[in-house]
């Protein structure tokens, strides 16, 4: 209740800065690793680097078609459907994320062949990418938690624990690369870890939403409410892939050209997506 537009705007810009902190994951990976590690290990965390981003925003557009049911039963008043609609986005996020993430994991390597990454960055980047596939439950899991609160208006939350695991994957990303010597691999992992601030956010919707909170009898889900999640989960999943899609397909063209080139071209496709991001 209020005006329109200072909802819009209070509702709007904790999203666009939440968007921000999650493409400062991938950011300060190649910032610490292009100065720690050197131009090869940039050039192996940038040749492969479209798939991460791919898959988180395939995973993000499937939790936010989830939602947007979330978000109607939650204007219409109606929690029992509500709480279901929560249930159906755990049931079907995860059943959907383990198809995928083993369908890429099994073919990673002829992927990365299809890539064109080069021989001498291969096991790098297979050892980077490989890291974050199998995290990506962990990706899928903040998500989940992040979308069912912004469909009841809260997109304040998801935001300060972003932020923390920003700051934590800053800290990490040294000691793994520096302290614990790891490698790319350490920045995947850094990566990874960091986003364990999902349990505080599921913690804070425990104590303080008990409107999402689920029971065993809201994952018995009938086909009609299966088919209505999946339409919008999915279509919205693949929308969000698309551009990532093109730009894949853009990657394995640079990868041709040699490491210099994959720097190049990573540091500049970076700033390209900060800027791109308020729209």
């Amino acid at each position: 209740e209020g005006k329109p537009v200072k909802l819009i705007l209070q509702f709007a810009i904790p999203v666009f800065l939440g968007n921000l902190f999650q493409l400062f994951y991938g950011l300060i990976d190649t910032k610490i690793v292009g100065s720690t590690l050197g131009e090869g290990a940039l050039a192996a965390v940038g040749s492969v680097s479209i798939l991460y981003n791919l898959l988180t925003g395939f995973f993000n557009g499937l939790t936010l078609g989830f939602s947007v049911v979330t978000a109607r039963y939650f204007g219409a008043g109606d929690t029992e459907k509500l709480k279901k609609s929560v249930a159906g986005t755990i049931l079907l996020g995860f059943v959907t994320a383990a198809i995928l993430v083993t369908g890429v994991f099994v073919f990673l390597r002829p992927l990365l062949s299809i890539m064109h990454v080069p021989a001498e960055q291969k096991e790098m980047a297979y050892t980077y990418i490989s890291i974050l596939v199998l995290g990506m439950f962990v990706t899928l899991a903040y998500n989940m938690c992040a979308n069912v609160l912004r469909a009841i208006g809260d997109s304040m939350t998801p935001l300060i624990f972003l932020i923390l695991a920003a700051v934590l994957n800053v800290i990490l990303d040294y000691v793994c690369i520096l302290v614990f010597s790891m490698g790319v691999g350490g920045a995947a992992a850094a990566t990874v870890i960091s986003q364990v601030s999902v349990v505080l956010c599921v913690i804070h919707i425990k104590r303080h939403f008990p409107i999402l909170q689920v029971e065993r009898r809201h994952f018995k889900l009938e086909k009609s409410e299966v088919r209505t999640m999946l339409s919008g989960g999915l279509s919205m999943g693949m929308m969000s892939s698309l551009v990532n899609l093109g730009t894949l397909i853009l990657q394995t063209g640079i990868n041709t050209l040699g490491t210099s080139v994959i720097v190049a071209h990573t540091a500049a496709r970076k700033v390209f997506e900060i800027w791109g991001l308020p729209v």
